[in-house]
């Protein structure tokens, strides 16, 4: 009796536990619950790697080669006279130009992917590449970018980091073998892993992988929970690491006068400006300048770190990724006249360093380029209008740094998240939304990363998702509509005749022909009712000229399905004449059915190859 009883107990138990596991998808998140902590752990023991190669790069190259060429200088980030007035200033330009032929050595012959700004290689993986990223371009990044960024290039680590992290979410993926669809989560939650670790800001690395994909204001929700669970673990492994920090000092700070927002719709138009400027400068050098050189691809960074130096020659600040100098602008060390140099200044060094093909980030070079806009604002104005008017000049270095970054890079919400973690300027959170707004608006069609799709339509991430991708790399020529010959009259036919030829045809339209089989008009049954209730009509007298329309949609056998799909909802059709281009020659009948089927066709076609992709696994 007990034991029927205890057998009963553990049945309801089961069934219990059965419809909690369905109820709430537990082996669903159990699995992101594992996959997001796995790749955190990896994100924050690369960032723990990557500063430490960082910082032994600084040593050598700024602290140790430097100092011995240049003997004068002093630490750098606190040595503002130019180095002119060194006896050894010609050395300057060597340093950065050693850093960039270590990197373009690297890159180059071991994993040219790793080149330039490594977001836009994650973006690129996210959307084109299956979420695959070979397993040695961590590694080269790390180095690479450890040499460009410790040698004074103009580069930050967001990049670098955020290609480190990927690739170690891409390796996961492929060792487990999941979903391409998985792969790819996993390769943003291992950049936002790495981001939110290097950078100590959690929450804004999550949402940076998630926005950053998209130039139209969209999120890439599915990832927002991995890329959480990730970012924490990432975050609370490197701070046990190295420790909590602060990137950035301020005193506590508020927006509490609505007059100041005018000053901040300022800052906002300023920051579009330089922002489109900044954007075509980077590109147009790559594509004007490097690109056409008969050089070597690996010599180029070389010759970018050459130029970089022999400007920083002249303004010694546009040396690394400039936290020091932002620093100082916070605390109102730098004049109005010399910020705007540095705005100038920074934009052509960044271009200088990664156009070349030189490998780190535009994050902290943004940020710069932002804190020197705002610094200049406000010192400025704060000498020309009462105080009421102006708030605090390190606000407005501040807000700049959000703002300008939001609208070059798309990413106003995680922009604003993470430069209030990084500097604790929670209380300029209405400010810096008004500038990002601003800047986002005005800077539309202008991004710094130049993979971003346009929205989740665009994206062949969403093949699968969205009938529009799918059906745009499918033609007329890929439906069976070419294969069947189309019913069709001649001009001169009678209206008798030609009621007798369409009986047993599905067709909804008849194309009227030339003795070359060239379309003259469309004869449509839904208009020929029209015609045959006109009272005593002598359907012998009346031919296929005169009911036929002149004008007439039609498609050609190179037009995409999506075009096509279009079409028919433009004109209220089910079918439309196939015509070859420039003669008009009827080929065929398109039917709204045959284009779905041809949809379907393909779409398991995909599918299948998905599942056959995830049966191989391992590398590639």
């Amino acid at each position: 009796m007990k034991s029927s009883t205890s057998a009963k107990v553990k049945m309801q138990l089961l069934a219990v536990f059965k419809d909690v596991f369905q109820r709430f998808e537990l082996n669903l998140i159990g699995k992101w619950i594992f996959i997001g902590m796995l790749i955190g752990l990896a994100g924050g023991l690369g960032a723990w790697f990557f500063m430490l190669l960082l910082d032994a790069s600084k040593a050598l190259f700024t602290g140790g080669l430097l100092h011995r060429l240049v003997p004068e200088s002093s630490v750098l980030s606190g040595y503002w006279k130019t180095f002119f007035h060194a006896k050894y200033w010609w050395c300057v330009p060597l340093i950065p130009m050693i850093g960039g032929l270590i990197s373009g050595v690297l890159v180059y012959l071991w994993a040219p992917e790793a080149e330039g700004h490594g977001t836009d290689g994650v973006i690129h993986s996210f959307h084109r590449g299956r979420g695959l990223i070979r397993g040695r371009v961590p590694l080269i990044k790390t180095i690479a970018s450890a040499a460009i960024i410790g040698s004074g290039g103009s580069a930050g680590r967001e990049g670098p980091i955020a290609q480190i992290g990927a690739g170690f979410g891409s390796l996961a993926g492929r060792y487990l073998k999941v979903s391409v669809k998985d792969r790819r989560l996993m390769v943003l939650a291992g950049a936002a892993a790495g981001i939110s670790a290097i950078f100590q800001a959690p929450l804004g690395g999550a949402i940076f992988t998630t926005e950053v994909l998209y130039r139209n204001h969209e999120l890439e929700t599915e990832a927002l929970i991995p890329n959480i669970i990730s970012s924490l673990t990432a975050y609370s492994l490197y701070t046990r690491l190295v420790g909590r920090e602060q990137l950035f000092s301020i005193p506590p700070l508020r927006f509490e006068r609505a007059e100041e927002l005018v000053l901040y719709t300022f800052l906002g138009l300023l920051c579009a400006l330089a922002g489109v400027f900044y954007i075509r400068i980077f590109y147009g050098l790559r594509e004007k300048l490097f690109k056409p050189l008969a050089l070597p691809q690996w010599l180029k960074p070389a010759l970018g770190g050459l130029l970089l130096g022999l400007l920083a020659v002249l303004l010694p600040q546009i040396w690394g990724g400039g936290y020091e100098v932002m620093q100082m602008a916070m605390e109102h060390k730098l004049t109005a006249t010399l910020m705007v140099l540095l705005v100038f200044g920074k934009i052509f060094a960044t271009s200088f360093t990664i156009s070349s093909g030189g490998s780190g980030g535009v994050f902290a070079p943004s940020l710069f380029i932002g804190a020197m806009l705002g610094g200049c604002v406000g010192t400025t104005f704060a000498a020309w209008l009462p105080a009421q008017y102006v708030p605090d000049p390190t606000a407005l270095v501040v807000v700049g740094m959000g703002g300008f970054f939001a609208g070059i890079a798309k990413v106003p919400i995680a922009s604003i998240i993470m430069v209030s973690e990084m500097t604790g300027g929670y209380g300029l959170l209405v400010p810096m939304m008004l500038v990002s707004a601003i800047t986002v608006l005005f800077t539309r069609n202008h991004s710094i990363y130049e993979k971003q799709a346009l929205s989740t339509i665009d994206s062949p991430a969403h093949k699968g998702d969205f009938i529009a991708d799918l059906l745009d790399g499918l033609t007329v020529t890929d439906t069976r509509a070419l294969k069947a010959k189309p019913l069709s009259v001649r001009a001169v036919t009678s209206l008798s005749h030609m009621l007798k030829k369409i009986r047993g045809y599905e067709q909804n339209m008849l194309p009227v022909v030339d003795q070359e089989e060239r379309v003259l008009g469309m004869i449509y049954f839904r208009d020929l009712r029209d015609v045959l209730f006109e009272g005593e009509l002598d359907l012998n007298l009346v031919i296929a000229a005169d009911v036929a329309k002149i004008q007439f949609p039609f498609v050609t056998p190179a037009e995409n399905l999506h075009a096509v799909i279009t079409k028919f909802a433009q004109y209220d059709m089910n079918e439309l004449p196939v015509l070859e281009s420039g003669s008009k020659k009827l080929l065929g009948v398109l039917s709204k059915h045959e284009v779905i089927y041809t949809y379907n066709q393909r779409l398991e076609s995909f599918r299948a190859q998905e599942h056959d992709a995830v049966k191989r696994g391992g590398f590639l």
